[in-house]
């Protein structure tokens, strides 16, 4: 968990953690209880789990249930979770549809995900493709220096 904490701290590479994450947590809490699934449960699923991540999420989320703290209150001390997310999670248990608004959340999250990586994939590409061109410029160059070092005394 230290190194997802740590990974969102980045300043580029942060808001793709916290968006990733987010949206993929989202997802599946709001799955497991729409199908009527008691939080105590997905809690106990999530230690089964073989990702150390959902084990530590689940173990915390657990004690934290069991220390009387709400759902929506835990969530939102992970700094790799979006703010919202405990909003999104407070707004659903007032409406008794928590569930459903994760899930909807959830898939908010995905777009804005993949908007931001098409994004940042139509910037990269381009330096990408400049900074191949320039290896292969000098690689030739390289090569030809001495030819052309030779040609000169020769003359």
């Amino acid at each position: 968990m230290r190194v997802f904490s740590m990974l969102a701290r980045i300043p580029f590479l942060g808001i793709f953690v916290q968006t990733y994450l987010t949206a993929y947590y989202a997802r599946e809490w709001g799955n497991m209880i729409s199908q009527g699934m008691e939080l105590t449960q997905i809690f106990q699923i999530m230690k089964e789990q073989g990702s150390q991540l959902f084990k530590e999420i689940g173990q915390d989320l657990s004690q934290a249930l069991q220390n009387g703290r709400e759902f929506s209150q835990t969530i939102a001390t992970y700094p790799f979770f979006k703010k919202e997310l405990s909003l999104i999670i407070e707004y659903g248990e007032v409406k008794s549809k928590l569930g459903s608004e994760l899930e909807i959340y959830a898939e908010k999250t995905w777009e804005a995900f993949f908007t931001r990586v098409n994004r940042t994939m139509n910037l990269v590409q381009p330096l990408v493709f400049i900074f191949v061109a320039l290896i292969i410029v000098l690689l030739y160059a390289a090569m030809l220096m001495p030819m052309y070092q030779n040609m000169e005394v020769n003359f």
